[in-house]
């Protein structure tokens, strides 16, 4: 693991020159832009799977920009459509009728600019939906594939150095490049995980966590049992890390923990809520939920009104949305280093999030490694419990 180090100590400090987002402030998004939108469907997306026999190599690789969805990209938020069309026309494409879309000058693809749009994607179980900025390149008129269009199209934005004008930095870049390091190595032993939940409101010692799985996702189920386990056990552990929540909520989750008065009181309260019930919202329950219907923000309410300090543990929506955490080794493999970084480093803590995490096998990987697997590495003392692994 001390090669591995090295390595993210050397992707942390590497220079992104080529993409790196620019600082400069943007207009307002127009009353028309903010009213389109694009659905990529499951249909699409398992023509795109047939085609390249799983899922585009580029998705299974680092990368310095968020790119994924056959075709779909992050743009920088709200580039003025007359700044896109300047610099379009800079890199000589070809305007179509519509002013949102370049053709390619030979003709072998196309790129249509949605700024602030709502981009939807169709999965068989699920429908994800994001307001964002972001640019669909598709295929000339031979059918080709839109992953290798949008590779091109990334090539000739950072060749032209136009990359900092319109492409989004992927922020776990360092991460996936450690991840993939681990992936070809396989040197991270794995950490014993002891299935005696009650035997972590025993032991004595520091640190130790209990991994509590759940599953399925959006589950009142789960939810309910952590919340049991802690109300059962308040002297037993000191804070309570979750998925649901991106590492960029930390300052206000430590806010609410350190808050002496009535915490819906505070900014972060109303932030936090306002999060839980718009932007995380599972297809399983109505939308939007009211203060008291979201079970995860109900388990960030008993941890604080026990008196524990809550960890956010997951990157942000929009680094999932288009590097296919879920599904991709990389990206999911790369998460896991994220949360394994967030957790505390000493007292007692009950981990909550999707037992694949947990246990990689469990989404079909035959290779990886585990958030404990990681926190071990850290901390060799650490005392591991699990609690309702089950199948996802």
């Amino acid at each position: 693991m001390a090669q591995l180090l090295k390595l993210f100590v050397s992707a942390a400090s590497m220079s992104l020159v080529a993409v790196a987002c620019s600082s400069g402030s943007a207009s307002a998004p127009s009353d028309e832009s903010r009213q389109r939108s694009y659905v990529l469907s499951s249909e699409s997306i398992s023509e795109g799977l047939a085609r390249n026999g799983g899922f585009p190599a580029h998705l299974q690789q680092p990368s310095e920009v968020l790119q994924d969805f056959f075709g779909v990209l992050a743009a920088r938020p709200a580039v003025p459509l007359d700044q896109f069309q300047s610099l379009m026309s800079d890199l000589r494409f070809v305007p179509t009728d519509n002013p949102w879309e370049f053709r390619e000058p030979s003709g072998e693809y196309s790129v249509e600019y949605y700024d602030e749009a709502l981009l939807t994607v169709e999965l068989p179980d699920r429908v994800a939906s994001a307001t964002d900025s972001f640019f669909v390149v598709r295929p000339g008129g031979d059918g080709g594939d839109a992953s290798q269009s949008a590779d091109r199209f990334v090539r000739a934005l950072i060749q032209s150095g136009f990359g900092a004008e319109l492409l989004r930095t992927n922020a776990n870049f360092s991460k996936e490049l450690l991840a993939q390091a681990e992936l070809d190595e396989a040197t991270l032993p794995p950490a014993e995980c002891l299935p005696e939940t009650e035997g972590f409101f025993t032991s004595s010692a520091d640190p130790k966590i209990l991994l509590f799985g759940d599953a399925p996702h959006g589950s009142f189920t789960t939810t309910d049992g952590v919340m049991g386990v802690m109300q059962a056990n308040p002297n037993s552990f000191d804070w309570f890390g979750i998925e649901m929540i991106p590492t960029s909520f930390q300052d206000d989750l430590d806010s609410l923990a350190n808050t002496t008065g009535p915490v819906e009181e505070s900014p972060s309260y109303e932030k936090l809520a306002n999060y839980f019930n718009t932007t995380f919202a599972w297809e399983r329950h109505p939308k939007p939920w009211s203060n008291g219907e979201n079970p995860y923000w109900t388990a960030v309410k008993t941890a604080l009104q026990l008196g524990k300090t809550v960890h956010a543990l997951d990157v942000e929506a929009a680094d999932q949305f288009y590097r296919g955490a879920g599904e991709i080794p990389i990206s999911f493999f790369a998460r896991n280093l994220v949360w394994s970084a967030a957790l505390p480093q000493q007292g007692s803590g009950i981990v909550f999030g999707g037992p694949a995490h947990f246990d990689f096998s469990k989404v079909g990987f035959d290779r990886g490694f585990n958030v404990q697997d990681i926190y071990k590495e850290t901390l060799p003392n650490v005392e591991v419990y699990c609690a309702f692994l089950r199948a996802q």
